[in-house]
């Protein structure tokens, strides 16, 4: 699994842009333990204002004083096993989770969900892979 942290690093610096509104990082985790899928649900989605710095994706520390969306996503681990291509079975589960976003726009009026998911798909294609 240690393949997947480069891309994934890659990808959160490409999508490290204003997209407006008051959210400055959102933390989307890839739980890959099947073990802790029996002990506890995903994190659901949740939005923080004023947190203090935390490790990103790419294992560097945030800046303090964000807001923060957060949630966590969990793959199938029978289909993850079954696939081609683990890095875009994890890109597709994570781009389909992003539709949160517009099931929370009123606590977002100003950002721009739209952009933000256009952007991940091309960073996706930056990285090879075509999520359509």
């Amino acid at each position: 699994m240690s393949d997947l942290h480069e891309p994934l690093k890659k990808l959160s610096a490409f999508l490290s842009q204003d997209f407006g509104g008051e959210m400055e990082n959102l933390w989307i985790e890839i739980e890959l333990s099947a073990i802790i899928a029996k002990v506890r649900p995903v994190y659901k989605f949740r939005f923080q204002k004023r947190i203090a710095g935390k490790l990103g994706i790419s294992g560097e520390k945030m800046p303090d004083d964000n807001n923060v969306g957060h949630y966590s996503v969990r793959p199938d681990f029978t289909e993850l096993h079954k696939a081609n291509d683990v890095l875009e079975f994890l890109l597709k589960l994570v781009f389909k989770s992003t539709e949160i976003l517009f099931e929370k726009k009123e606590k977002f009026l100003n950002l721009n969900i739209t952009l933000f998911r256009q952007e991940f798909m091309k960073g996706t294609a930056n990285l090879g892979y075509d999520l359509n």
